[in-house]
């Protein structure tokens, strides 16, 4: 599973302290005001390799307006290609997005009602789903448009769309954003769900949640390892997925599970 870390545009100085084991993003959306991005853009121009970053370029205020591509046409001309889009509403938005010609590529951020239901339409699409790299579920913008509490109860609905949706498609499913930087083992429940539930990768907005989220996966590795290899020895001799049922420690192994277990451990020799 990968991890997505959002890095405020106001602490660019910061790029280096974080991992490079993630997939870092800059974000110029909720971290400053929309008339403050000209003035980051021109500290942007003074990090090395800027363009290696992934981006979260604004197209609206709010979803009372229409879309502008002003800011997003600005990162692109200073060379800037992955782009995540926040605050879509339709698929037709979008598409208005895809006509500047310039390779990009694209994580989509689902956070409003419409936008979820267009999204099988956008990636049925060849032309539009042949730009995305991801989608992300963005939970706060999207309950306080539905002005709902933030509950897990009132947005696991919207997660589990959205993943069946990308899982369909063959696209990547990112889970949303925790803002619970103090309590570890609820944190570390937060990323269990996600991993159980098969997301592609978890965004991340502060340290703290990376070293949890690497310990977490250090355990379930090794867990995982151990499992895989007891089922493996106990396969009969010369077979592979070919089997019949049996039995271990309570649990009945069938096919799916040697072909989980093979996975694992060609995982592990990678």
């Amino acid at each position: 599973m990968k991890d997505y870390f959002f890095i405020p545009a106001t602490k660019l100085h910061k790029l280096d302290s974080i991992s490079d084991d993630c997939i870092k993003i800059i974000d110029f959306e909720d971290s400053i005001l929309f008339d403050e991005i000209e003035y980051y853009m021109d500290a942007l121009k003074k990090v090395p390799d800027y363009m290696q970053y992934w981006y979260r370029v604004p197209i609206r205020n709010s979803y009372d307006e229409k879309i502008t591509l002003n800011h997003l046409n600005a990162f692109v001309k200073i060379g800037i290609k992955n782009i995540i889009i926040p605050k879509l509403k339709t698929k037709n938005e979008f598409v208005e997005i895809t006509k500047i010609k310039a390779n990009l590529s694209f994580i989509l951020l689902v956070e409003h009602p419409l936008f979820l239901i267009e999204l099988k339409s956008v990636l049925k699409n060849k032309k539009l789903i042949s730009s995305i790299i991801a989608i992300g579920i963005g939970t706060h913008d999207y309950l306080t448009f539905m002005k709902s509490s933030e509950d897990s109860a009132n947005f696991n609905f919207i997660r589990l769309q959205l993943l069946n949706i990308g899982k369909a498609y063959g696209v990547d499913c990112l889970d949303y954003a925790s803002m619970n930087i103090k309590n570890e083992d609820e944190f570390k429940r937060s990323i269990n769900n996600t991993y159980k539930l098969g997301f592609d990768g978890k965004f991340l907005v502060h340290p703290i949640q990376k070293k949890w989220v690497d310990v977490y996966f250090e355990q379930t590795q090794k867990e995982e390892t151990e499992w895989a290899k007891r089922i493996i020895s106990h396969l009969p001799a010369g077979s592979s997925e070919d089997i019949e049922p049996f039995i271990i420690d309570g649990e009945i192994i069938e096919k799916p599970h040697v072909r989980k277990a093979l996975n694992i451990l060609n995982n592990e020799t990678k």
